[in-house]
This record gives C-alpha cells, sequence and structure tokens, in this order.
C-alpha cells in the first residue's frame, strides 16, 4: 500500500517528462516501455559507473519511473498530470506572448506620445517664428498699405474738391448764332480768371452753356456770387454738382488786373505759379472729362 501511494508521488522525482527520461515515445506499449527501461538501466548501473557517484541515483529514478509507467493506472494518471501541464504550459506561453504583444504595443504608444511630443514642440518653435517673421514684414506691409491708403484718401479729397469746384455757366443765345451770345471760350476765361484758375468747356452744339472748374471751392464760390458777364447778355452760374455745404460765404472778388469794361480789348492774366498747381489740375482732368462727355450727352439729347 504504501509503494503505491509512492508510485504517484510523481513531484519527488525531479523529473520533468517521464518518457523523455526513459528515451521512448508517449504513445508507446508496455513492452517497449519495458525494452528502453532494460536499456537504459544496463548504461547507468553503479556498478558499471564506480567512478560516477550520480549513476546510483540516475538509476532508482530510472526505477521508479518504469514502475509508474509499467502500472496500468499510475500510467493514466500521469498521463492525465502530464497533458494538464502541457496545457498549462501553452496557455503560459500564449499568455505571455500576448503580454509581450501588450508591453510592444505600450511601448510603440510611448514612442510616439514622445514623437508626438517632440513634433508639437517643434511646430509651436516653426510658428513662433514664423510669427516673428510675419510681424517683421507686416509691420513694413502694414505701413505701405497704409501710405498707399492715405494716398488714395488724398485723391479722392483731391478729386471731390475738383468735382465741388465746377460751376455751370449759361447764358442767352440762339442756335442760330454764329457767335454763341457774344461768349467764347477765351472772353469765359478771362472772365472767370479774376477768381482763380480756371479751365473752361464751352458747348461745341448747344448755344449759351458751358462748364467751368475751378482749381478751388473758394474761387468757385466767388464767381457764382459776383461775376455776371457782359452787360447786355449776363451770365448765370450755379455749382455743376449741387451746392457743396462747406465753400465759403459771399466775399468780395479781388481787385481785377484789367477792368470789366476793357475785358473785350485786352486779356486777363494771373500772377500764380501755374507750377505749382499741375497736380492739382491733373486730378481735375478726369473730372472735366466726365462733365465734357455730359455737356456732349446733353447736345445729343438737343439733336
Amino acid at each position: 500500500m504504501s509503494r503505491k501511494a509512492d508510485a504517484f508521488d510523481f513531484e519527488s522525482l525531479g523529473v520533468e517528462d517521464f518518457y523523455s527520461f526513459l528515451e521512448v515515445d508517449s504513445s508507446c506499449t508496455e513492452k517497449e516501455i519495458t525494452k528502453a527501461y532494460r536499456k537504459r538501466a544496463l548504461q547507468c548501473h553503479p556498478d558499471k559507473n564506480p567512478d560516477n557517484p550520480a549513476a546510483a541515483e540516475k538509476f532508482q529514478k530510472l526505477s521508479r519511473i518504469y514502475e509508474i509507467l509499467s502500472d496500468t493506472v499510475a500510467k493514466a494518471v500521469y498521463d492525465n498530470l502530464r497533458k494538464a501541464r502541457r496545457k498549462q504550459k501553452e496557455r503560459n506561453e500564449a499568455l505571455d506572448a500576448k503580454r509581450r504583444k501588450i508591453k510592444e504595443d505600450l511601448e510603440r504608444r510611448e514612442h510616439q506620445s514622445l514623437q508626438d511630443k517632440y513634433d508639437e514642440q517643434a511646430a509651436v518653435k516653426k510658428l513662433e517664428e514664423e510669427i516673428k517673421r510675419l510681424r517683421a514684414e507686416g509691420s513694413k506691409k502694414v505701413k505701405e498699405q497704409e501710405q498707399l491708403m492715405k494716398q488714395k484718401l488724398e485723391g479722392k479729397t483731391e478729386e471731390s474738391k475738383a468735382s465741388a469746384a465746377t460751376v455751370k455757366v449759361r447764358w442767352k443765345a440762339k442756335k442760330s448764332d454764329e457767335t454763341n451770345g457774344g461768349y467764347s471760350k477765351v472772353l469765359l476765361t478771362q472772365l472767370l480768371q479774376k477768381y482763380g484758375d480756371v479751365e473752361v468747356l464751352v458747348s461745341l452744339k448747344r448755344k449759351g452753356s458751358a462748364i467751368a472748374a475751378f482749381s478751388d471751392i473758394h474761387s468757385a464760390a466767388m464767381a457764382i456770387q459776383n461775376e455776371t458777364g457782359l452787360s447786355e447778355n449776363c451770365l448765370t452760374l450755379s455749382w455743376a454738382d449741387g451746392e457743396p455745404v462747406h465753400h465759403v460765404g459771399k466775399q468780395e472778388p479781388p481787385e481785377p488786373a484789367i477792368q470789366q469794361e476793357d475785358v473785350g480789348s485786352a486779356g486777363l492774366s494771373s500772377d500764380r505759379d501755374y507750377e505749382s498747381v499741375v497736380l492739382t489740375r491733373m486730378k481735375q482732368a478726369q473730372e472735366r472729362k466726365r462733365l465734357a462727355e455730359q455737356l456732349t450727352a446733353e447736345d445729343n439729347d438737343m439733336i
């Protein structure tokens, strides 16, 4: 009974696999187990290995293994234990593989996280550099745009002034009157130059009509308030685009260079420096062109 119990004490032998120790396959027969045992017993018998102190221990293990494997019940118990251990080993190996994969995934994610953090820091640094560059360049561009806007606004102001300083001139003249009521471009210019620099456009088809573009609103207002033209055919002056709200009030006209009665015999001259108003006249050119087109349109309406 005791011997039977000892036969099932597999752990005490310290052998991982009995079949491997016996050098046989697990599917071998009882006869093959006995044959293998005899062969191995002759090899490791203490009498044949007097100089090997481990031979006796090995021989004892071999005898115990044969005792177990030659017993049907003990062999079945051992086979079940061996099978369970193998499955456990496979599960552990699978678990280890899974753990290795989890560990590798974790390491890969940590590495990617570090790489992403590095890329983010690099991107932030690059963005800061770009912002500095844009500030440096943008400051220059903003100043350029501000200057352009200022020039544009100044140009619009000058154009507005030029438009506001435009006057319509009317007088009596019949369609058949070749003298146009006694007024020509030269005479109108002479009459209006007393108030400031002026450019006169006379309608070619519509008698008794002209446009006078003064260099400033003050001069235009003075002409409207004071100029009557020839006594036998008076002039009527009015604002071409409506009366500007900011023009000056009525003032006395400047002292003419030549008396009114001498207008027909001698031309008036201005002491102004025309070079100083070239820029203003250039800006007025566009307005005069528009007014000329307006006169032409009105002439066409008369046909």
